[in-house]
């Protein structure tokens, strides 16, 4: 079953409004919520993925979060995520996907107060 993951842009400042959007299709969809305690360090989540196989990641977080992959000494890719600002890509987006290897494990590292993460991905 094709599942589609939609996402829509908009910018506008001086009286000017861009709006855009990009869709991908796909045919998994692994979503997962986590809540981290205040100062968690390295709490692993179960998600996995091969760069070839992604087609979309979206992720959210309310409290700013550092996220690992693979390794919490040694990590393959290390990102901070900030709330309201969500980390997000496409491969139709043309921009090289944001992960250098694939993923065998998700490991989040919490601030000082309790943080509400999601993640969605769409793979192939």
């Amino acid at each position: 079953m094709a599942i589609n993951h939609i996402a829509g842009l908009s910018r506008g400042g001086n009286g000017n409004q861009t709006v855009s959007g990009a869709q991908q299709t796909g045919t998994n969809e692994p979503a997962v919520q986590v809540q981290l305690a205040a100062s968690t360090t390295n709490q692993l989540v179960a998600v996995a993925f091969t760069v070839a196989s992604l087609l979309s990641i979206w992720i959210t977080v309310d409290q700013t979060t550092t996220l690992k992959t693979n390794s919490t000494s040694s990590p393959a890719n290390t990102f901070t995520l900030s709330p309201l600002a969500p980390f997000f890509w496409q491969a139709s987006s043309g921009i090289s996907c944001p992960f250098s290897a694939d993923v065998s494990a998700i490991y989040l590292t919490s601030g000082t107060t309790l943080t509400n993460v999601a993640m969605s991905l769409l793979k192939a």
